[in-house]
Parts: structure tokens; sequence; C-alpha cells
């Protein structure tokens, strides 16, 4: 395992002048009295979660590429992850609120560009810069340095432009320091930004219930893939120093901390923080691993999450946590997950593959996925996705999006136990590219029956779903 340090510059000379504007201080190391806010995680109301990309179940991908099943216990190794950083200081962990940008920009954003671009990924030239994100976010979502933010904000962001390395504008825990960085700078503006550090495109799990998310987390992790994910901050977290982490089931009579409260959430004790949906703290971290056989020795439970935290090196265990699953069961909030970019020069629309899937869930009817991996050349906010059956149906089914997308999985779903029609599909995108041009991209693909399934086709019945889990028109 690597440990890794995080730099600290404290000369204003070292700091490149194209990110900050105006910045005189000497103790940007030390947060200000303004950024001792929360933690920083954000969680979406249940409106916007409805219009969220969902993430195909992990059988998809694995039945289609024919992956084995996953494994009692899989952990994606060290050595592929960007270094552990810290969003704060030993004093004040998760002041100013910036765990979001730090799960969801530098761990998920930086790891998955790298999928692609495969260059050294603890090289901070090659890790996407929180110092600019955050300000950035927070600008978009009308905060102030200290606030939180969404995960999804940081993720559009990494979708439509290519981000700023650590290097190029480096992290100090000091809103003195980020109301300095200029957020304005793009690729036009500055060739540093000119990166390849940018994602093809986000989604959600379908669930905001921990019970069901952690089987689907489990899926994704064996493909490699991280999870990002936000959490009630559980009542003694900060103090975690190594083995299995399972939250207190109750807070404690007295407490030496007075920096912090502690207070109730369902069955275990929370960092209280009343400005919270929740009454809790709320963070934001990163699952890149899992073990079913590793015990909890205070209960004697097995099975275990391993997360990366933005607590530093120093924290836990060189700035992991090994995390129960009932614990993550009562703390999870939501999560993100980001597909690799694939980088193609080609103009409009391209359909790479297309295919049908059947999930079965024990006793319900098997659920047809009608899934299409598509392209585009150029960033898009994606407005309608539409879908025309193969003649003589030819019926076309439409669903309005509002995220940013290069490149991924867009799918209908049935739930009648029937498949879709095999034959030739079109896949139509209308969006809207980064300049303001309004585009109508088109793209004809053959679509087979799902194999060794013997499930019936018919015509597309009412009910179908689309990306975003909602129902089409």
């Amino acid at each position: 395992m690597i440990r890794s340090a995080v730099v600290m510059v404290s000369a204003v000379a070292l700091l490149p002048a194209i990110v900050v504007t105006a910045w005189a201080g000497s103790n940007h190391d030390k947060p200000n009295p303004a950024d001792d806010g929360p933690f920083g995680g954000t969680v979406p109301s249940a409106e916007e979660f409805a219009t969220y990309p969902k993430t195909l179940p992990p059988g998809a991908l694995a039945a289609r590429l024919n992956l084995p099943s996953p494994p009692s216990q899989f952990v994606i190794p060290d050595t592929v992850l960007p270094h552990v950083e810290a969003q704060g200081t030993p004093e004040k962990q998760g002041s100013p609120g910036s765990c979001e940008v730090w799960s969801a920009g530098f761990a998920l954003g930086s790891y998955t560009a790298n999928l692609t671009n495969g260059k050294p990924i603890k090289n901070r030239k090659n890790t996407i810069s929180p110092g600019f994100i955050y300000p950035f976010v927070l600008k978009k979502e009308g905060e102030t340095c200290g606030g939180s933010t969404k995960a999804t904000d940081t993720l559009d962001y990494l979708v439509k432009n290519t981000a700023p390395s650590l290097r190029t504008v480096p992290y100090h825990p000091s809103c003195t320091y980020l109301d300095s960085v200029d957020t304005s700078q793009t690729c036009e503006t500055d060739p540093a930004f000119c990166t390849d550090l940018h994602i093809g495109s986000w989604t959600t799990l379908n669930t905001l219930l921990g019970s069901k998310a952690l089987d689907l987390a489990k899926g994704h992790i064996a493909q490699s893939r991280l999870v990002q994910i936000t959490i009630v901050v559980p009542w003694e977290f900060g103090s975690y120093r190594g083995g299995v982490f399972a939250a207190p089931s109750t807070c404690p009579a007295e407490t030496s901390d007075s920096t912090q409260t502690c207070t109730q959430f369902g069955a275990i004790a929370c960092v209280a923080d009343a400005t919270t949906g929740t009454g809790c703290a709320q963070h934001g971290v990163v699952i890149v691993g899992y073990d079913d056989d590793k015990q909890d020795p205070a209960r004697g439970v097995p099975g275990a999450l391993r997360i990366m935290n933005s607590f530093g090196h120093k924290w836990g265990e060189q700035g992991f946590i090994w995390m129960a699953y009932s614990t993550f069961e009562a703390i999870y909030l939501g999560s993100t997950l980001a597909e690799p970019p694939i980088n193609s020069s080609a103009a409009g629309l391209t359909v790479t593959d297309a295919f049908q899937w059947v999930e079965h869930r024990p006793g319900e009817t098997p659920r047809a996925h009608l899934i299409f991996q598509a392209v585009v050349g150029e960033p898009l906010e994606l407005g309608e996705v539409l879908i025309t059956s193969p003649a003589p149906d030819s019926q076309t089914v439409a669903q309005t999006h509002g995220h940013h997308f290069r490149n991924g999985h867009l799918y209908i779903t049935r739930q009648d136990g029937q498949q879709f029609q095999p034959g030739l599909y079109t896949l139509r995108l209308q969006g809207t590219t980064a300049a303001g041009a309004s585009v109508d991209f088109t793209a004809t693909v053959a679509v087979e029956l799902a194999a060794g399934e013997t499930l019936p086709p018919a015509a597309l019945p009412s009910g179908v779903t689309g990306t975003n889990g909602q129902p089409v028109h």
C-alpha cells in the first residue's frame, strides 16, 4: 500500500498566477473561522433524483461481456487509485465542505478518466483539481465557500469540460484561497485547461435504500468501477484508526469533543448538523472494494466495504476505512458512478453496441432492457432521447433529459414479461452543444433477442421506462 502526503505550498509565488485573482494569505493551510462548514454532502431531492440517469444493473454488462459472477471479495488496487488527499486539517477534517468534489471529482473522476488515458495516476498532473471544481460548483449552485455541493454537478462539469489538474490548480483548505480561484477559465481561455481529464457520462444507482444499494454497489466494484456515495456521518467516524468500523447504536452520555454533538439517526448515532435534512452531518466518499468474509469483531457479523476518504493518508488505514455492511445500509443516502470516456472524432452519433438483457428478480415478472451504447462527437446537454421500434410496428417512445453526455448507455425497460421485437431500431438524440447550438442526431442499429432467453417478443407496451427510470411518453 502506497502512502502519500498532502503537499502544502506556503509561498504565494509558487501558486500558478493563471488561477488566482488575488490572495495574500500566509496561513492558508489553516481554515478561517468561516471555513468551518459541514462535511459537504448534499442529498438530491426526490424530484431531482427522479430526473437522474440510472446505472444499468451490473448483471447487464456481465452478461454482455461474459464476465464471471462477483467473487466474495474484490478490492481495486491502491496502485490504480489517486493519492489520498485531505479536504481539511486534522483539527477540522470536514472543513471546508468540499467532500463531494473530492469524492466525485478527484477520486471517481480521476480514476474513470485514467481508465481511458492510462497515465500514472499518482502524478498530480493526471488527477482532477478540487481546488478549481469546488469553487466552480459552489458558484453554479449559488453557495459560498464552506458550503455543501452536489456530486452530480461536479460530474456534469466533467462531462462537459476537461478539468485542470491538481498540479495546475492546487488545493488548500482555506476559503481565502479558494475564493481567489478564477473559475471562468476553460480550455478555450488557457491551454493548461486542455487536458484529457474528463468522463463520458454519469449515472446513479436506482435506489435510495442502503439495503438495495449494497449488492448493486458490490456488483459494480467487481467490474472495477468506483461507486461514489453520500452518507450520514456516524459518531466516532472521524476518530477511526483501523479494523472494521461499525457505527455506534446510541450516543454516549458525555462527549469530550466540544466541536461536535451527537444525535440519533434511525438505529445509529451520528454527528449532528441542524442544517441538513437528515439532522446529521453528510459526507461524500468512494467505495473501492468489499469483502463478504471480513468480520466486525464487536458484532461478529461478516461483510465490510473498503472506502477511500478525504481526510488525508494519516487518517484510518492510510486514508481508507473498512465499514461494516450494516453500517453502510444504515447511513447510505445516494450514489454516483461514471463512464470512462470514449475519445471519438466522428461527428454526430455513433452506436457502438445495442443489445437486450433480461433481468430476473426473485418473485417479480422478468424485465427486458433494450440497451444502446452511444457516443457523440462532442458533449451535449441532452434534451429528448427517442427510440423507434422496427417496422411494421414503428412505434416511437421519448424521454426528456437534462444532463450532459459524451458516451454511455441509454436504454428503455419493459416489465411485462416479454422481450422487445428484434430488428432495426432508431436512436435519436436531441440536445445542445457547449456552444449553444441545437443538434438532432440519428443512428439505426440492429438488435437481436436476448441470448438464452425464452421470453416471447412483443410490440411496445404501456409502462415502458427510460434511462432515468421514469415512464416514457
